[in-house]
């Protein structure tokens, strides 16, 4: 690929946040090299991307095969903006369609659907934060890396403990030991919480204890992130957002996937008993929780070391 002569590339990314704020790592950098970006995403993220100064058109695209259940159902492809999307991308004219993924679905259906060039990443075992550098290292661009966020004095901690499978998440009796040894210790803590709950389903179990709660939309939500210093969250879309975002994070995993999804320079505790990553997906597992074994005291302790740098 010639990628000099280009400058209209379409960055395909329909799934998770996780996923979503990897690939803007791409669209930040070639922004950078003054190449317009464009965004496929899934409308779940509109509000918070369309403010972002690096994307220049956003469309908003959830196919069904990004779901849990039902990803070929019939109707759900007959009812989906289709269409609205082939048109859109036919009068863009773009040189290249980037899929951080690869997923054979999106080169298909992005290479033969929408009539665009694609380039990706065939590998599915690499460390998923070397993506983005492989992808510029193909376009042409060989100076991308990750900075490290500022160290900074630790007061204001965000917390997630949930996740998009139970696995993941961290058992009630965890978060209450958290947050409470966390405000005993002095920080102000608050805890992001899923929109399917409301807030007096999570308020009752800590015992009214003097924490803030973010729920609501994600891009309010994402406003009051960037003000704190540190997220310690489970292996979900929030940790990779708020590395993202310039803040510490400290990832709880239940599952070894620190070779895998970690972002850059992230710290990780993990659990006393944990699977293999490759374990995360299976069915055997889906209602383990390996997170009940989680050893509090190394959160703290790695607060702790945080805050000596």
């Amino acid at each position: 690929l010639c990628f000099y002569i280009m400058n209209k590339i379409l960055l395909f990314e329909p799934w998770g946040l996780g996923d979503l704020v990897i690939s803007l790592y791409i669209a930040k950098h070639l922004q950078a090299e003054k190449v317009k970006v464009d965004l496929i995403c899934s409308k779940r993220w509109y509000n918070w991307v369309s403010q972002l100064d690096f994307l220049s058109q956003i469309f908003t695209f959830d196919p069904p095969w990004t779901k849990r259940k039902n990803k070929y159902k019939l109707s759900d492809y007959l009812n989906n903006n289709f269409k609205e999307l082939k048109s859109f991308v036919k009068s863009n004219n773009y040189d290249i369609a980037v899929d951080i993924r690869g997923d054979i679905r999106h080169y298909i259906f992005i290479r033969y659907y929408l009539s665009v060039r694609s380039i990706s990443t065939v590998k599915k075992k690499i460390y998923v934060y070397d993506k983005p550098k492989i992808i510029l290292n193909n376009l042409g661009y060989k100076n991308f890396f990750y900075k490290k966020n500022a160290n900074r004095n630790i007061k204001n901690i965000v917390c997630f403990f949930d996740a998009s499978d139970i696995n993941r998440s961290v058992p009630i009796n965890k978060r209450i030991e958290i947050v409470n040894g966390l405000i005993s210790k002095g920080y102000h803590v608050y805890v992001i919480l899923p929109i399917s709950k409301p807030e007096e389903y999570w308020s009752c179990f800590f015992n009214n204890v003097n924490f803030g709660l973010l729920l609501g939309p994600i891009d309010s939500i994402i406003e009051r992130v960037k003000e704190f210093d540190l997220c310690i969250s489970t292996d979900s879309g929030w940790l990779h957002l708020s590395n993202f975002l310039g803040l510490k994070t400290i990832g709880l995993l239940g599952f070894d996937t620190r070779y895998v999804w970690l972002p850059p320079f992230s710290n990780f505790i993990l659990s006393e008993k944990y699977y293999k990553a490759k374990y995360r997906y299976k069915k055997k597992y889906f209602n383990t929780q390996p997170l009940a074994s989680l050893e509090i005291k190394k959160v703290f302790d790695c607060i702790d070391n945080q805050n000596q740098l």
